[in-house]
């Protein structure tokens, strides 16, 4: 079938008598047709391990006869149709490891004939349908690795004949119902890793033929019931990851067919019962992580097929029993994290270990040396004893087969060998920290560890390990490093424990160890500089070289490994500073090696496109202090104090890396072409006195800047909203933002504390210009206002003085001839007669004047943000200037020739006006109406003359 592909051809539809359809582990792709429905007489579907996609099409419920149906392993997807419940015979359903999700239907229940179920890697939700209790012929139920939720429900008890019931790694909750326990037959129960709750049910006891029993990684808690004892066939039983309190029951002694046992990561208490050493079919047995105390019992020698014994993490004291070197099939033994003494027992030598882990322990002594002999072991786990074997004894005696080795925090004493007269060529993890190791680390090192992984060798120092390590039986520790000899020259004891440590330099040749991953040389007295043929070692992740005497320059090399995630190198003496494309990788915390300042300004440079800049000089050379770079300058603590880069050809963005700088009082980029936010790091130059942006491509709203500035420049970017910042002294700063019209934006930047304001023509001009109060609507009305109250004093005086008084006709001729002389060929002629129309339109006349000289007076005022003011800016701020260039006009001659034009056009007209205020009122010859016209006649007429005068003036 293995040559089959493509689709399921339609000529196989007509084949009606056809009973079994085997297409399994074929290339078939595509979907299932939907004429499968038409073969009536169909009993086997098998379309296992296929490429098919699609649906289960709903036709699948036509075949009536079909009896077995497998469709695992397949990309089929959507839900399981309902029409599946008409098929009656059917004996086995398989739809796992499918891309099936929706819930399981009711319909399920129908399949009366059913006898396994396997619906387990789908992604079906829901819950178990109530239904599923109707299949009473069901023996296998395979629902794990689904997201099924809800209960276990009460109808399974009804599925007597059931033997294996699976629903782990699902999301089923609750307590295992009581019905349960009405499965007699059942022989597999798994239910690990679900989040069942409450207690084992004493109902255990009737499943008589249980071999297999794990609720391992759930909530289960309360006691291991003793009615567990009357599962006299289970070969498995695994308790552990749950809450399980109390004691391990002796009923569990009665299991003999017992296999594997797990009670691990429980709350157990108590001793580990003699009673079950008696079981000895065991071949797993772990009782890791509880709270189990005491020794091991010396009948754990009965376990002869044990394979796994498991003790880690509990309170066990005592030795280890000898009696251990009688489970000759022990493949790993783990009795770390305990409180065990005494010394590892030789026999272990007739055992099969491959894993020995006794760490965290107090045991004394020596390793002996036939269990490092044995070809099987592979790990080897020691640390965190009192072990004081001499390296090399270890080494040479270690099995060829070792792979993994662990000595850390032991007393273990003498050299690395520098020979290779130990084949440790398979061992890729040793670890030898807080050790007596002394003498220097062979260059040969490759050849004695060649496939090395982790090699760890930290805190190997004399002085760090003086009270362990002070019995040494080098002949150097015994003659000059007792510590009553120095007791009154402390100083010399340090030096000579120095000596006793390990010491001298990192091999050159370390490359050649091609599989290294980490490397813990810290805490020791090595000296030397670290070798440049250490960056091809490309497979290193962890380089711990913290705590020794190393100098020198670090090398560039560092930076070329690319799996680097760990790089410690404080408390050396080396030459500052680190190579810039090493401190990039922000693996060094040495803030003396790798100035944050400098870190953070490499990273201003790769955002503002550093390479494409016209003077760089220096930013990117590895070993140049960040002081010396093109536009940098520092205070004398070494702390960037200004960044002038002006017309520089920076352009990309500005890092928030530039709010790094704490001491920063300058920063300039004016004239280059950087784009973006101003990122609200800006805030954190706590010291910054004068911000230069202008002449760039920023844009976004400007963010608040509360420090007190000297000097702001924002003009000639493309900001919207509102800036705001403190101010140190107004008078003496200078503060420039493109708060003018005309502006790239409908509503154009505010700034209330600006001194100056652009527009996007680069034309400025300073707020200061005091916009007079009279230049504005408000300013014209007052005008007026003054204006016809002084008309109306004034005639008020003169009716008083004239009151009834008599003129000569001669006098009276002058004053008419005047009067009527008064606004001769204009408009305000018509207020001397008394026409109606013709005041009305004398007074629409007028009106429309005041209107236009309102609006030259709107257009005079200095409003910078208002494109319809007629003010002409009288700067020019270029990029390549510091301050902006304003006109320096001499107006003293122009305003005189326009006071004096201004005199002859008005003063002649204002004299008649105000002439007919001041002659007419209480002149008996003229009738009251008519003094009443001529007084509003002369009033209109002085107010249009001093409006136009004001407007004038102001406009100007």
């Amino acid at each position: 079938n293995a040559g089959l592909n493509g689709t399921i051809v339609s000529e196989i539809g007509e084949m009606k008598a056809l009973k079994g359809l085997y297409l399994q582990e074929t290339g078939l792709s595509k979907k299932i047709p939907k004429w499968i429905g038409s073969m009536a007489g169909l009993q086997i579907l098998n379309l296992f391990d296929t490429a098919l996609t699609g649906s289960i099409p709903t036709e699948v419920g036509k075949l009536i006869s079909l009896e077995f149906i497998n469709l695992s392993g397949t990309s089929l997807n959507g839900t399981i149709p309902t029409e599946v419940g008409a098929l009656l015979n059917l004996i086995r359903l398989d739809i796992s490891n499918t891309l099936i999700s929706g819930r399981i239907p009711k319909e399920v229940g129908k399949l009366s004939s059913i006898e396994s179920l396997s619906l387990f890697n789908t992604t079906l939700t829901g819950s178990i349908p109530t239904e599923v209790g109707k299949l009473i012929s069901l023996e296998f139920i395979n629902l794990s690795g689904t997201s099924l939720n809800g209960t276990i429900p009460t109808e399974v008890g009804a599925l007597l004949n059931l033997i294996r019931l699976d629903i782990s790694n699902t999301l089923i909750s609750g307590r295992i119902p009581k019905e349960v326990g009405k499965l007699s037959s059942i022989e597999s129960l798994s239910l690990f890793n679900t989040a069942l709750t409450g207690s084992i049910p004493t109902d255990i006891g009737n499943f008589l033929d249980l071999t297999r029993f794990d609720i391992s990684n759930t909530k289960i808690t309360g006691t291991i019931p003793t009615e567990v004892g009357k599962l006299l066939n289970l070969t498995k039983l695994d308790i552990s990851n749950t809450t399980i309190l109390g004691t391990i029951p002796t009923e569990v002694a009665k299991l003999k067919r017992l296999e594997s046992l797990s009670l691990s990561y429980t709350t157990l208490v108590g001793t580990i019962d003699t009673d079950i050493m008696s079981l000895i079919n065991l071949a797993s047995l772990s009782l890791s992580n509880t709270l189990l105390s005491g020794p091991i019992p010396s009948e754990v020698g009965k376990l002869i097929k044990v394979k796994v014994l498991d003790f880690s993490g509990n309170s066990i004291t005592g030795t280890i029993p000898t009696e251990v070197g009688n489970l000759i099939e022990l493949r790993i033994l783990d009795l770390s994290g305990n409180g065990i003494d005494g010394q590892i027992p030789a026999q272990l030598e007739n055992t099969k270990l491959t894993s020995l882990k006794v760490g965290g322990n107090d045991l004394t002594g020596r390793i002996p040396t036939k269990l490092l002999n044995l070809t099987s072991l592979q790990l080897l786990h020691l640390s965190n004893n009192h072990f004081t074997d001499r390296l090399e004894d270890i080494l040479n005696a270690a099995s060829p087969n070792l792979v993994e080795i662990f000595l850390s925090n032991n007393t273990i004493r003498g050299t690395i060998p520098f020979s290779k007269t130990a084949k440790n060529n398979k061992i890729e993890q040793l670890y030898l920290d807080n050790n007596c190791i002394t003498g220097t680390l062979p260059n040969n090192i490759h050849s004695l560890l060649p496939k090395v992984k982790t090699l760890s060798v930290s805190q190997n120092n004399g002085v760090t390990n003086r009270t362990k390590c002070k019995d040494s039986n080098t002949a150097l520790a015994r003659k000059k490093c007792n510590e009553e000899v120095f007791l009154i020259n402390n100083n010399d004891l340090v030096r000579c424990l120095e000596e006793v440590g390990l010491k001298g330099t990192i091999p050159a040749d370390l490359d050649n160890l091609r599989h290294l991953q980490k490397l813990d040389l810290s805490n020791n007295t090595l000296v030397g500089t670290v070798p440049i043929r250490i960056g091809n070692v490309q497979e290193l992740k962890v380089l711990l070289l913290n705590n020794n005497k190393l100098r020198g320059t670090l090398p560039v090399q560092l930076a070329r490994l690319s799996s680097l995630r760990d790089l410690k190198l404080f408390n050396n003496e080396f030459d500052p500073p680190a190579p810039l494309s090493l401190c990039n990788l922000n693996l060094l915390q040495d803030s003396d090696l790798c100035p944050p300042e400098r870190t953070s300004l490499n990273t201003f440079y790769k955002y503002a496109k550093g390479n494409n800049w016209l003077n760089n000089t220096k930013w990117t050379e590895e070993y140049i202090d960040h002081c010396l770079w093109h536009g940098v300058t520092c205070n004398k603590e070494g702390s960037v104090s200004s960044l002038n880069l002006t017309n520089n050809g920076l352009s990309g963005f500005l890092s928030s890396d530039i709010g790094s700088f704490p001491s920063l009082e300058k920063l300039n980029l004016t004239d280059n072409s950087m784009k973006g936010s101003i990122p609200s790091d800006i805030n954190k130059l706590a010291s910054l006195k004068e911000l230069l942006l202008s002449y760039n491509d920023f844009i976004g709203s400007v963010i608040h800047i509360p420090m007190e500035l000297d000097s702001l420049e924002l003009q000639s970017n493309r900001l919207t909203g509102s800036v705001t910042f403190g101010v140190s002294n107004k008078d003496s700063s200078y503060f420039v933002s493109d708060c003018g019209s005309p502006s790239w934006f409908k509503n154009v930047l505010i700034c209330h504390e600006c001194t100056q304001c652009c527009n996007l023509l680069n034309e400025c001009e300073d707020t200061d210009q005091a916009e007079s109060k009279w230049a504005s609507t408000y300013g014209l009305l007052i005008v007026s206002f003054a204006t016809i109250g002084i008309c109306f004093i004034t005639a008020f005086v003169s009716w008083v003085v004239k009151h009834n008084s008599v003129v000569n006709p001669r006098t009276l001729q002058k004053i008419e001839d005047k009067i009527n002389l008064t606004g001769q060929d204009s408009v305000y002629s018509f207020f001397q007669d008394e026409s109606y129309p013709g005041w009305i339109f004398a007074l629409f006349v007028c009106s429309i004047q005041l209107v236009i000289l309102n609006m030259f007076t709107k257009a005079a005022r200095l409003e910078l943000d208002d494109e319809t003011s007629d003010w002409r800016y009288k700067g020019k701020c270029l990029p390549d200037g510091e301050d902006c260039d304003f006109e320096e006009e001499d107006m003293r001659v122009g305003w005189f020739i326009f006071i004096i034009l201004m005199s002859i056009e008005v003063l002649f007209d204002l004299m008649k006006g105000f002439y007919l205020i001041v002659h007419v009122p209480g002149m008996v010859h003229f009738s009251f109406l008519k003094q009443i016209r001529y007084l509003f006649s002369g009033t209109i007429i002085c107010l249009v003359i001093v409006a136009f005068s004001y407007v004038s003036i102001v406009y100007n």
